[in-house]
Formats: structure tokens, sequence, C-alpha cells
């Protein structure tokens, strides 16, 4: 993809939008964040800023089913931590997302160089047409990018 080609929103239905976000709000990853707190030492506060963050990825794979987007930083590790508890996982999946979400992690740096470009285009444009301004902190530029099968 061109980096300024616009993509355009998957529906112009919002109510699709608003209700996406509204059950993934509701839905309970509390266990997630605790595992977060004590497997990895992070504050609660960081937790859910994480977890916030996580919504917002799977809002975004869950409005475009058709797209790879990819993802990196600190919110690749709430999916990660989220993988760990599989009947959640999976019950998150077809609950919210309406379909199972498989995890590609880039196993080498060539693998990472690819999918970076996607990240820096897809990823970042989808977010902030949604949410506004990412915070790269969170998120990282392209460092250990993952990718996503959207289709199963």
């Amino acid at each position: 993809m061109h980096p300024s080609a616009t993509i355009a929103t998957p529906r112009s239905d919002t109510d699709l939008a608003t209700e996406i976000s509204v059950r993934i709000e509701g839905y309970d990853l509390s266990r997630v964040g605790t595992y977060l707190q004590t497997h990895e030492g992070l504050s609660k506060r960081e937790v859910e800023d994480l977890l916030v963050e996580y919504r917002r990825y799977m809002t975004m794979i869950a409005l475009y089913p058709d797209l790879s987007i990819p993802i990196a930083g600190r919110v690749d590790l709430v999916w990660h931590t989220h993988i760990l508890f599989t009947r959640d996982y999976a019950a998150f999946c077809a609950e919210i997302v309406g379909r199972f979400v498989h995890h590609e992690p880039t196993v080498n740096a060539d693998e990472r160089e690819r999918l970076a470009p996607a990240y820096r285009q897809r990823t970042l444009q989808i977010y902030e047409s949604l949410f506004g301004k990412l915070d790269v902190e969170t998120w990282g530029f392209d460092a250990m990018v993952c990718g996503c099968h959207n289709n199963n």
C-alpha cells in the first residue's frame, strides 16, 4: 500500500464500530491484567493503559476483517498474554471479533523488515483514523512487529 493511500472504513455503518466498542469494553480482561502485573511486573496503571490499547487493536481487527493488521510494542505483549488463556481468548475472538484471530510472530529480522512498512502505513493509519494519535512508546515504531491472520 502506498503511504499516502487512505484506508476506507470497512462499512459506513458507525453503528458497527459502536457495537464492537461496547462489546469489547464490557469484556472482562481482568485475569490478563493480573497476569501482566504479577508476571511482567507492570503497575496497575500501565496494565490499564495497555488493556485500552489492546481493546483498540482488537476493534481494528474486528472492523477490518479482510486486512492483516500488524502489531508491535507493548500492546503485543498483552496479546501474547491473552493467548495464554486459551479458552478465554477463543471465547473473546468468537464473541467480540466474530472469528478466531491467529497470531503470527516474526522469527527474524528479515520478516520484521518485510512487515514493518504495513505496520507503519496500515496499522498506524487505521489507528489514527479511529482513535487519534497513537502513542509510539506504548505501541513501538516497528521493532518486533508481529502479524495476524485475520482470515482463517
